[in-house]
Order: C-alpha cells, then structure tokens, then sequence
C-alpha cells in the first residue's frame, strides 16, 4: 500500500530461519544475528548496494534506492523447541481453535532475536517467539469463510477444488476492509505515527470479527459493529490469536509509549 505521506518507500519483512546446525543451546541470539548480518553485508557488497546495511532491534534492514524505492527487514529465526510448540498448541485449544489448526499453525513457531532481550548475549532458552508463517495460516482459515467467493475465484482458476486455489491469488472480502481499516488509520494517525495502531491489532480484530461477508462493503459494516467484543478488559486485550500470552496492544498500557491515543480508535 502507497505511504499517505512523506517519501514514497516501501518495506518488504523476510523471515531468515536457519533449520539445522544453530540452537538455543549452542548459540546466543547476539550470534545468530551476527551470522545472518554478515551474509546480508556480503550480498549487499556483491550487489553494489550503497546503503548501508542497519541494524533494528529484531531484524536487519537493507535499503534499496532505485526506481521503486523500498526496504528489506530480515528478522533472523531458528524453530522453536517441541515443548513451546505443545504448550502454544494447548493455548490455541483453549482459546477456541480446533485441534487440528492449532496444530498446523503450532508447528511453524520459531524463535527470533532481538536486541532489547536481557539474554541476547548469553546462551538462554529465553528468546522471543514468533509466528509469522502461523499467523498467515491461521488468517487464511478466517478467509476461508466466504466460502461462496472461494468457490468462485476457484472456479475461475479452474481449480480442482477449494483448498487447491493458493490464498495468494485471490483477495478475500476481508482482506479489502482490513486494507480500508489501514488505510483510515493512517490518515488518522499521519501527524502521530507512533500512537496508530499496529496493522496486527487490525488484522486480528477483523479477521475475528469477519463472519464470511461476501464483499468488502458488507464486512466492513460487520467487523466496524463486532470488533470491540473480541478486545478483553484485561490483560492481554488483544491476544495474538497464534500464541495467546502475546498482547497485540500493549501500547494501551505501556508508559514508554508515546501517547497511546490509539486505544478505542482503531
């Protein structure tokens, strides 16, 4: 989506998981972020890229300046341990997903680095865990709702069947309100950025919200009447729905932030 305002960039966020030969147990998240920079450092010398790679609390940001300008962040990762996996699965189940995609979404969890941990540097079972690849699943099982404009966009890809028709090529009625809600909230929010609301409070506030609306107009109006049922009173007030102890607003009570004005506006 354009900025509303300020220079025309883009950001593309990239997952940098390392499958084999990095744990817990033999590195520190300090390591693991040094290892992925220093592959970034050298494809940016091999490409001439004259920006300079930065360094952001979870991830590396390499800048591109060419025609379309835009960013790369690469947040560095490793699988998350079997016994977090089973205890987020446990959460999910509890929190009212069905088993089987608590599972499927459990199973992508990892475990990221970042800066601000009082263990980024010692060797600690204690990183930050993530779930981008899970979140995305767990999305799509909310699309998937819209059966009816499932079935057609399947029938026009001449696919076999629903589940044969990759998300990625279709935009469901959700995704075109969220997109709305976005857009509002940034035009909302263009002179304080730093009191919006982040896109993952949106997105699960509209994805739980959605009940299958067959157009962008009609979801829209459900989710803008729904959505403050599913922010709790109490901690956390809005889970992530893929791990459930991870509070997508802790801005609403966190004193470091700048004037949480964002609470009750999204």
């Amino acid at each position: 989506m354009r900025p509303v305002t300020g220079p025309l960039e883009y950001d593309l966020d990239l997952g940098c998981r390392l499958r084999f030969g990095i744990t817990k147990f033999t590195h520190t998240q300090e390591q693991l972020k040094n290892l992925v920079g220093a592959d970034l450092e050298a494809y940016r010398k091999a490409r001439q890229i004259e920006s300079a790679l930065e360094e952001k609390n979870r991830c590396w940001r390499l800048p591109y300046k060419d025609e379309v300008r835009f960013h790369i962040d690469a947040v560095p990762s490793i699988p998350e341990d079997d016994a977090i996996k089973a205890s987020l699965k446990e959460a999910m189940i509890k929190t009212g997903s069905v088993k089987a995609l608590a599972e499927s979404v459990t199973s992508l969890a990892g475990a990221i680095t970042d800066k601000r941990s009082l263990h980024f540097e010692w060797i600690s079972h204690q990183w930050r865990i993530s779930n981008s690849e899970g979140f995305a699943l767990w999305f799509e099982s909310r699309m998937k709702l819209a059966m009816l404009v499932l079935e057609q966009h399947a029938l026009m890809a001449k696919a076999a069947k629903v589940d044969d028709l990759p998300a990625r090529k279709w935009k469901s009625p959700v995704q075109e309100a969220i997109q709305i809600l976005k857009r509002r909230r940034d035009v909302m929010f263009q002179d304080a950025p730093d009191s919006a609301p982040i896109s993952a409070t949106i997105t699960t506030l509209a994805a739980l919200s959605y009940r299958g609306e067959p157009d962008a107009a009609s979801a829209l109006e459900r989710i803008l009447t729904d959505m403050h049922l599913y922010v709790r009173q109490t901690i956390p007030r809005v889970p992530n729905p893929v791990n459930p102890a991870e509070d997508f607003a802790d801005k609403w009570y966190d004193p470091t932030c700048a004037r949480p004005r964002h609470k009750g506006r999204i």
